[in-house]
């Protein structure tokens, strides 16, 4: 590769650079908060609840992410974010809604775990 890659590990939102970026790889928080309290203890009680709970729904950062990622990305730019299980439907809708195109892509048993996305 001969370009430098720039990999911040914090909320790209928060606007921790000055520039466009080619690729926002994310694993937002997708949990709804009706369910950290079932989460196993190791994680429940050792990950920083800003990590994992997203609102009522578990929706809440990719609402926020997808209104407002074309700002940050280059005209071509890809957006990949995990989701939670069962969540394709509703995270694909929103970015159609906000002018992405978009897909998902499974994990190794199958299961949609990556929705990544394009400016339309």
């Amino acid at each position: 590769m001969d370009r430098a890659i720039n990999h911040p590990t914090k909320c790209v939102m928060n606007r921790i650079v000055d520039h466009p970026m080619d690729v926002i790889l994310c694993n937002p928080p997708y949990i709804p908060q009706y369910e950290i309290a079932t989460l196993q203890p190791e994680v429940r009680d050792y990950e920083p609840r800003q990590a994992l709970e997203a609102g009522a729904d578990g929706l809440a950062f990719y609402r926020r992410l997808l209104s407002q990622a074309g700002t940050f990305l280059n005209q071509d730019g890809l957006l990949l974010m995990e989701i939670g299980y069962g969540q394709q439907d509703a995270v694909l809708r929103m970015a159609h809604e906000n002018g992405w195109k978009a897909s998902t892509i499974p994990d190794l048993a199958g299961i949609a775990r990556v929705v990544a996305a394009q400016r339309v």
